[in-house]
């Protein structure tokens, strides 16, 4: 989504507390998250999932390569793009993201060697479910 009310209190997004240099191309949220640039792990409340730390705060590197124009399907969670390619493709949202790239679902393409001090990746600790 890319309503202030869908972040509000659970995502590191551009807010009305950035500085001008970072708002230029974006508009800000109209709300603080009390972070300019990124935030510590644990910062938020969960998503509308129940998920912490998904929101905002770095785009992410994906696996795949970036192709222009829509690659979704209706009903298509998380799709794959090709193998190979001239860009990397990253998604999501960051603390420079404003109000019209604020979504989950926002993809560009990065070349391999570009610099972009809001991208980044995930890393997954997977808990063992324990059985009483």
């Amino acid at each position: 989504g890319n309503k202030a009310e869908e972040f509000k209190k659970s995502a590191n997004i551009l807010d009305k507390s950035a500085p001008d240099t970072m708002t230029s191309s974006n508009v800000p949220f109209a709300m603080e998250d009390g972070f300019v640039v990124t935030a510590p792990v644990g910062s938020f409340l969960p998503n509308k999932f129940k998920i912490f730390d998904m929101d905002g705060n770095v785009r992410e590197w994906v696996s795949d390569y970036f192709i222009e124009g829509t690659s979704l399907k209706d009903g298509e969670v998380d799709p794959k793009g090709p193998a190979s390619g001239s860009k990397r493709c990253v998604r999501g949202a960051s603390f420079k993201s404003g109000t019209k790239t604020g979504g989950l679902i926002m993809r560009q393409g990065l070349y391999d060697d570009g610099k972009a001090e809001d991208v980044g990746f995930r890393i997954v600790l997977e808990l063992e479910d324990k059985k009483e």
